[in-house]
């Protein structure tokens, strides 16, 4: 996804089946769009006494899981933002609100959104 000053931030998105438009869950953190099945991640429930199971593997780190929300009618919108991973940019979190917003507005394709984009993160 390029933002308004021409920076490529790159984003997994999962949807529910079908063409309907559904709102877009955006988890917007530091901590990578991909995070969540590396084994060090994986060994987190453990710890707090969670099988693995418990997760689908599809959601980042402190994100939803887009296994469970997709099936209960929305999109789950998983950026890099700016200067994490593979994304341009330089990571800075302050002033972070602009970038969520050109993220949520123009995130994940407007062809299935609603309009309706609660934030997680």
């Amino acid at each position: 996804m390029t933002l308004r000053d021409g920076v490529t931030i790159y984003v997994d998105v999962f949807r529910p089946v079908g063409t309907e438009k559904v709102p877009v869950l955006v988890a917007w953190s530091p901590y990578g769009k991909s995070q969540g099945t590396t084994p060090g991640v994986m060994g987190i429930f453990a710890t707090v006494g969670l099988d693995n199971a418990t997760v689908s593997g599809l959601a980042k780190f402190e994100g939803p899981d887009p296994a469970y929300w997709c099936a209960q009618g929305y999109a789950v919108c998983n950026p890099d933002p700016r200067g994490i991973a593979e994304s341009e940019g330089r990571q800075r979190h302050v002033r972070a609100g602009r970038r969520r917003r050109t993220a949520m507005t123009s995130s994940s394709g407007s062809q299935f959104r609603s309009g309706r984009t609660p934030r997680w993160g």
